[in-house]
């Protein structure tokens, strides 16, 4: 577990923090603030009995109320015009329609013990529920919208943030921040962060999450795309820190001792990583406009947000190749990749699939031209054909010769045609095996040369590699 610290020479009273020229109390004299939120310019925020939001870009932040009559205020979260709140002593989780002024509302669910925090992936709601011990969920869609718990045991749980698969949450009990990974089809925590003196809320910008720890008096920040094992200091002798929030390249932080909301000048630039798999038949058109056709972890683009979420996006990009070469020994065809699906194809039927013919290798019953289909890591490649011939004489089976030889029979000059370039020899027998003429063939994919003997028949050997083909020739 390793932590990076900044050390900084800003000071503002009290106050150390970085990437800062203003640090200014924005709103004083809150009654038990919990938590915050900000969305475009409106500042959402929740107090013991009431949930306010004023404009940042309203040099008096006038407060305007939207909702009275709670008993203990804990933690908002929006999504879609509507607000979510929690009730921590009445143990329920308010609904309330912020996209006019009538700010409706009404209890999403109820008869929980003590929710706190909250953060919302999709249409699912999760809350931290400290004196249960519970990561809890909400179905936002669903008209019956309870849900089984998805963490029992997580200890005095209070902030949550999501980033990507991972649910991060802070246990003041265990001073820790952990992690669920919501792809796991069994859920359980992992601790990131320990050593902590007593952690509250997490809130995420961009790749980056941030921690506030409120008797330790600091904001830290780690980036789980990039940097998931460092902790860095964002702000020390910050006064009892309960959330914060980053927008309009500001950070907004919620103290709980003098109970005001205050904000210093920020803007965030985080790393992430952007992973990509691909096959090797297709390209990716990146971020950056270029077409990548290989692996590539190095290039980048940063990302411009008017929020202050700033990214500096990294690819990662794996290009996953199948290997479509065939071996042949004797009339038998075998694949080269393996722990793969095979197809065996015939080519002369429009490389129609071979019933049964799934396994590594093939041996043909019958003359013709094959190929395989090979299916690996989601990728698919098929390989060159073969053609293989069978003897009625011998019933032995070999695999055909790759080149073809013109004109035959001829007068004098003979062409050999191969189906790709090739390496090897060529040679001249007579029936009685007296060699009369070797030629050396160097990457080419076609040779011509002269056949001056007498007329009659001779035998012409082609050699390539550890293959070796035979065939009768004709001199008029």
């Amino acid at each position: 577990m390793k932590r990076i610290i900044f050390i900084t020479s800003l000071f503002l009273g009290a106050t150390q923090f970085l990437f800062s020229q203003t640090y200014r109390e924005i709103l004083p004299d809150l009654n038990e603030p919990n938590d915050l939120i900000l969305v475009g310019d409106e500042l959402y925020y929740i107090e013991r009995t009431r949930i306010n939001k004023v404009n940042v870009t309203d040099p008096t932040f006038a407060v305007q109320n939207i909702a009275t009559g709670i008993k203990r205020g804990a933690g908002i979260a929006i999504k879609d015009n509507y607000l979510y709140a929690t009730d921590f002593d009445r143990g329920t989780i308010l609904k309330i329609d912020i996209s006019n002024s009538q700010y409706n509302s009404e209890v999403l669910i109820d008869s929980l013990q003590t929710p706190d925090m909250m953060a919302i992936n999709g249409d699912i709601l999760y809350y931290t529920d400290p004196n249960a011990q519970i990561i809890g969920r909400v179905n936002l869609v669903n008209d019956n919208p309870r849900m089984p718990p998805l963490l029992r045991n997580a200890g005095r749980t209070i902030g949550i943030a999501i980033y990507e698969d991972g649910l991060y949450y802070t246990d003041q009990q265990s001073r820790t921040v952990k992690r669920i990974d919501l792809s796991a089809p069994i859920p359980t925590s992992q601790v990131i962060f320990a050593d902590l003196v007593r952690p509250q809320g997490l809130s995420k910008c961009g790749s980056e999450i941030y921690i506030s720890d409120d008797e330790g008096f600091s904001i830290w920040k780690f980036n789980p795309s990039c940097t998931p094992d460092e902790l860095e200091l964002v702000l020390d002798g910050v006064d009892s820190p309960r959330q914060t929030s980053i927008g309009n390249n500001f950070l907004y932080t919620m103290t709980v001792q003098t109970e005001n909301i205050a904000r210093l000048a920020f803007r965030n630039s985080a790393c992430y990583v952007d992973k990509h798999v691909i096959c090797a038949s297709d390209t990716l058109t990146w971020l950056d406009g270029n077409m990548y056709t290989t692996s590539n972890n190095t290039a980048s683009v940063t990302l411009q947000n008017s929020d202050g979420c700033d990214s500096i996006v990294v690819l990662n990009l794996t290009i996953n190749e199948t290997n479509a070469g065939v071996t042949t020994a004797g009339g038998t065809l075998t694949a080269t990749e393996t722990d793969a699906t095979y197809q065996w194809l015939n080519c002369r039927d429009g490389l129609g699939p071979i019933f049964g013919a799934t396994s590594p290798s093939y041996t043909p019953n019958i003359p013709g031209s094959f190929a395989v289909e090979i299916t690996k890591n989601g990728c698919v490649d098929t390989s060159d054909c073969f053609r293989v011939s069978i003897s009625t004489s011998t019933n032995d089976v070999s695999v055909d010769a790759p080149f073809e030889i013109y004109p035959n029979p001829t007068s004098e000059i003979l062409t050999v045609d191969f189906e790709e370039t090739s390496a090897g020899t060529i040679e001249v027998f007579t029936l009685t095996g007296q060699l009369v003429n070797q030629y050396v063939i160097e990457d080419s994919r076609s040779f011509d040369f002269a056949l001056t003997e007498q007329a009659g028949v001779y035998l012409l050997r082609v050699q390539l590699g550890d293959l070796s083909w035979t065939e009768r020739i004709m001199k008029l």
